[in-house]
């Protein structure tokens, strides 16, 4: 079996990843240090990022690179979160145990704020078949390792799923807002700012209001890849 090859960008403003060498569609602009996988060797070299995305970049501008190494210690152990006393709640929410700290974290801010979180997708298969999602799924969502919900939010009666979370706006609290509207302003911007790692999916490239994650595929790829392979092979 031929070893995997690896290459880093070495371009400070970013190098184009396009769809076909020279001027084909740019997918993306890599940033500095990007690991890639090599999968065609020429002048444009064909690569895969870390997202599983394929593409071509300039070999000019690329170094050598050596496999990323497994994390040591890293396991995956899924556990049914203990909702009782929370104010998280659903059907059954599957998460890893490294994720259990950040749903503490949440569940303060909801109490101070006197909202409830329904979990309506936790850890899930990544051949898992997925109807009426607000976005199409991504090839390495942190769903596959139990890192992520999808979420709506309930204050008092009022319920925010994602046609009405979707036409708040979050960047302007506003003196005249139900008190539902703006307590949920108040979490959303919390988790968008203020709650690193954890991101809001409203901030994506391509929303998704009612997705929350820490960003694990992201900020370590090895640690994903490890519990991704425990977990499904």
């Amino acid at each position: 079996m031929k070893a995997r090859r690896y290459c880093t960008t070495n371009a400070r403003s970013g190098l184009r990843l396009r769809a076909s060498p020279i001027s084909g569609e740019v997918l993306d602009v890599l940033k500095n240090g990007s690991l890639l996988e090599v999968l065609d060797d020429q002048h444009w070299l064909k690569v895969r990022d870390q997202n599983g995305r394929e593409g071509y970049i300039s070999a000019d501008y690329t170094e050598a690179a050596p496999p990323p190494e497994a994390t040591a210690g890293v396991t995956a152990n899924i556990v049914n979160f203990q909702s009782q006393g929370s104010n998280i709640s659903g059907d059954l929410i599957r998460i890893d145990e490294d994720f259990v700290v950040f749903l503490t974290q949440i569940d303060e801010k909801l109490k101070t704020l006197e909202l409830q979180l329904i979990v309506t997708s936790s850890l899930r298969k990544p051949d898992q078949d997925i109807t009426n999602t607000v976005v199409e799924p991504a090839k390495s969502s942190n769903h596959f390792v139990g890192h992520a919900l999808d979420f709506n939010l309930q204050y008092g009666g009022e319920y925010y799923n994602s046609k009405r979370i979707t036409e708040l706006d979050i960047s302007q609290e506003n003196t005249d807002d139900p008190v539902s509207d703006a307590q949920v302003k108040r979490f959303l911007n919390w988790l968008a700012k203020d709650a690193s790692p954890l991101r809001w999916g409203g901030t994506f490239s391509t929303p998704d209001p009612i997705h929350l994650d820490d960003a694990l595929n992201l900020n370590d790829q090895a640690a994903y890849k490890q519990k991704l392979t425990q977990l499904w092979g």
